[in-house]
């Protein structure tokens, strides 16, 4: 299955510190139980690093 899915977002930006540099996190989410969760599901089942599950 192929297609475009809609997810929320949520953007943290960290500080740099004297001589470092800042962060800019993407947290990207989706309603519990809709199209687009079980489509991040998937995802994750494919590839273990996307859904945090990586060893």
């Amino acid at each position: 299955m192929e297609g475009l899915i809609t997810l929320d977002y949520e953007t943290l930006h960290v500080p740099a510190t004297p001589g470092e540099m800042g962060l800019v996190v993407h947290a990207f989410s989706a309603e519990p139980d809709s199209p687009e969760a079980d489509a991040l599901e998937r995802m994750g089942a494919v590839h273990p690093v996307l859904s945090g599950r990586s060893t």
